[in-house]
């Protein structure tokens, strides 16, 4: 009976160590999860760390890089913004909200108009028009 107990007890150990060692605990998914809830509670550098954590697993994903630029916004770190929704755009060419966010990056933060006027419409070209039509009203941006 002792070596039985023994036997289970090490075979409980040695998954717990395995997946410790490995990339078991979280998935990209939960990661992600994980990241909304950091930004909810305005927790970003550890939003920033499950995005990162969510894009290693999966670095194909424009939506990771999408979320993790704007949560670099919220923290005013304008570059990794922007090379974040680059990364986004060219995952996702038809990204408008990743164009649209870029664009504001560009004018709020940046003060450059040309470049966020031009990320405007084409987010509107792919259906989001929010912003390109706001900064027309303001007289921003041309027709």
């Amino acid at each position: 009976m002792r070596k039985f107990c023994l036997c289970i007890l090490i075979l409980i150990l040695s998954a717990i160590v395995g997946c410790a060692n490995r990339a078991c605990d979280k998935t990209k998914e939960a990661y992600i999860k994980q990241g909304v809830a950091n930004v909810k509670l305005e927790k970003y550098n550890q939003a920033i760390e499950d995005f990162s954590q969510a894009i290693k697993l999966d670095p194909n994903n424009a939506q990771y890089y999408y979320k993790r630029g704007i949560t670099y916004g919220n923290l005013n770190q304008h570059q990794p913004a922007i090379d974040d929704f680059n990364e986004a755009i060219r995952l996702n060419p038809k990204y408008a909200e990743a164009y649209s966010n870029r664009g504001f990056v560009y004018m709020v933060k940046l003060k450059n108009k040309k470049k966020a006027c031009s990320d405007w419409k084409r987010a509107c070209d792919l259906g989001d028009c929010k912003n390109l039509n706001l900064a027309i009203k303001k007289g921003l941006c041309k027709n």
